[in-house]
């Protein structure tokens, strides 16, 4: 019995939290039953590029599943700026100075030219 569409892509939405850089819990399969993990360097993503999205608290992984190529950004999870009294630091990724903008409407935010360069990277599309 194979996965439903939806339920694969829900489940690959939340694995982006569970690789790469503070991952949530250490899983390093490179699959999740029929989708396989597209790695970041197959795609042009090199070390300089990855040392950026840690800097600017952004993570995105690709599959390739039986339904296509599937995309996981995630999502604002670094808040941690809190615990150094100053939320608008730009210092360790902060969402708050690199993404929250994006869910205010502000299309040029770190998160959002992070994104677009990696659907980029993963599509061949650009422009």
């Amino acid at each position: 019995m194979s996965t439903s569409q939806k339920l694969l892509t829900a489940i690959l939405s939340m694995d982006a939290y569970n690789r790469g850089y503070n991952a949530g819990i250490v899983f390093e399969s490179s699959s999740i039953g029929s989708a396989n993990v597209i790695l970041q360097e197959n795609v042009g993503i090199g070390a300089s590029q990855y040392q950026e999205w840690q800097s600017k608290g952004f993570y995105a992984v690709a599959y390739q599943t039986d339904y296509g190529t599937v995309i996981s950004y995630r999502g604002t999870d670094n808040p941690a700026s809190w615990s150094n009294l100053n939320p608008w630091s730009n210092a360790s990724g902060s969402d708050v100075w690199n993404g929250y903008g994006t869910g205010a409407g502000a299309p040029l935010t770190n998160a959002s030219r992070l994104a677009v360069e990696f659907y980029q990277a993963v599509t061949g599309i650009k422009n």
